[in-house]
Formats: C-alpha cells, sequence, structure tokens
C-alpha cells in the first residue's frame, strides 16, 4: 500500500487489527526487517510498517532526518490512528522520539531497539569513517563487512546473507549522507520532555551502539528502564525473535 506525502509515494503495510503497534527500521533497512514482529503481532494487534523516505520502495530520498517523523505523523493521519506504540531500531527510534515530543498525543508507549541520541566526539569519528567506506567502488562490502561486525552478528549467516542482499537496491549514497545528517542531530534535550514509558531494549553483543547510550537515554527519560538481551548484537528482532517478541509483548501489556 501507498500514500503520498507531499508529492512522494511512501510505501506502507498495515496488517491485523486492535491496538495500533507502528515499526521502524534502521538507517538503509525497510519494513520487510520487521517480518517476525508482523507475523507474530497481527493476531492481536493492527500493525503498521513503512519503508521511510529514501528506503525500500518508498521515494523521498530529499527529505531529511528532520522531517522524518512529520512522515509518519501524516501516515497515521492518513490511516486514522490516533495513537499508537512505536518501536524502533536505531535511526527508527530517533524517529519516534522526535514524532513522540512533536506529537505526544500520538504515542502511548516507545520501544527503542540500540539506539543513540547523540554521538560523542571519538565515537562520531569512528563512524564518519566507517562511512566514508561507501565511497569505494566496490558495491559497499568494506563497508558492510564492518558494519556487520560492529554490530556483533556475524554469527547469524542469514542476516549476513539478508544484509549483503539488500546491498545490490540500497541506495548507498543516500544512506551515507543521511547518516552524516544523523550524526549531527541532538536529541537529548527531547528525550527529557518524553511523558510516554520507554523500553530501551539493548543487545549485549552490540559494539556499533556502545551500552552507555542506552544508559544515558535511561537517565533522561521520566518513565523508563532497560532490557539487556545476553545473545544478542545490533538486531535483536532478528538475532532471537522469539524473544524479543516477548519482551515487546510484557511492555505492551503493563500498558493495558
Amino acid at each position: 500500500m501507498k500514500f503520498t506525502y507531499g508529492n512522494e509515494s511512501i510505501c506502507y503495510h498495515k496488517e491485523g487489527q486492535g491496538p495500533v503497534l507502528l515499526f521502524l527500521h534502521g538507517l538503509g533497512g525497510n519494513s520487510s526487517n520487521w517480518t517476525y514482529q508482523r507475523q507474530y503481532f497481527q493476531s492481536q494487534r493492527t500493525v503498521i510498517s513503512l519503508d521511510l523516505p529514501g528506503h525500500g520502495q518508498s521515494e523521498g530520498a530529499g527529505i531529511g532526518f528532520r522531517e522524518y517523523w512529520k512522515v509518519v505523523a501524516s501516515l497515521l493521519e492518513h490511516l486514522g490512528v490516533k495513537s499508537c506504540t512505536v518501536c524502533g531500531l536505531s535511526k527508527g527510534a530517533r524517529v519516534a522520539v522526535d514524532l513522540a515530543y512533536h506529537r505526544p498525543d500520538m504515542v502511548d508507549g516507545l520501544v527503542m531497539v540500540n539506539s543513540f541520541m547523540h554521538l560523542r566526539p571519538d565515537d562520531r569519528a569512528e563512524r564518519m569513517n566507517i562511512y566514508s567506506l561507501l565511497d569505494l567502488d566496490d558495491g559497499g562490502e568494506q563497508w558492510a563487512d564492518i558494519l556487520l561486525r560492529e554490530m556483533g552478528v556475524l554469527g547469524y549467516p542469514s542476516i549476513v546473507r539478508g544484509f549483503k542482499n539488500a546491498l545490490k537496491t540500497m541506495n548507498r549514497k543516500h544512506v551515507q549522507q543521511l547518516f552524516y545528517e544523523l550524526a549531527d542531530v541532538d536529541q537529548r534535550d527531547k528525550l527529557e520532555r518524553l511523558e510516554c514509558p520507554v523500553l530501551i531494549v539493548r543487545g549485549v553483543h552490540d559494539h556499533f551502539v556502545p551500552a552507555f547510550y542506552a544508559t544515558e537515554i535511561n537517565g533522561l527519560v521520566k518513565q523508563s528502564e532497560i532490557v539487556v538481551m545476553e545473545h544478542c548484537g545490533h538486531l535483536p528482532y532478528l538475532e532471537k525473535p522469539v524473544d524479543f517478541n516477548r519482551i515487546v509483548e510484557l511492555f505492551l501489556r503493563r500498558g493495558e
């Protein structure tokens, strides 16, 4: 399914019925990343997922990160959704924070998976070096190899294969430029003003988003807790989907 934001066509999926659960993918990802969650939760919820601008089958590569929350809000209004719980990975969680800050009426709760709200100077420099590898004429192979290692998912061959296959259709220049924009955005002040409950999920083997970022988020949000998944890296919803779904389900039930 598609809806129009401005002049751009945005792809989304709506499945199931009941209270709304919205999934937001990470940088370079798309709505299919949440397949296990979409299949599981649609029996009890209305599950919405979308390809964020310039990702997957969505247009809008010229839309900047700071406007992403408006795209999501427009989709929810288009679907007649008054409020929802949002689950986002990394960049997707950052979009959710913007949505909860600007439209608190739309967000009942927030699940933040391996995310950060700003980058320390040393961490920023290291990440910029990684994303500069997308300039190489190798189809993104070196970038992917380093990123997969840092995310702690090399022990999952299916995830590695899927990531490498996605390189074939990924707009690498768009991903690079979007990361450069993200690197300079600081959302810590918005965290302090969130009124909804927040669940922070961290994979212990994720070196791309170090543990201190989860601790920082927990310290800034009024209602928050951290759940650490001991045998996971950056993508726990793919690495251990059953465990991840149970964690999200427990969070959802607490609000009912």
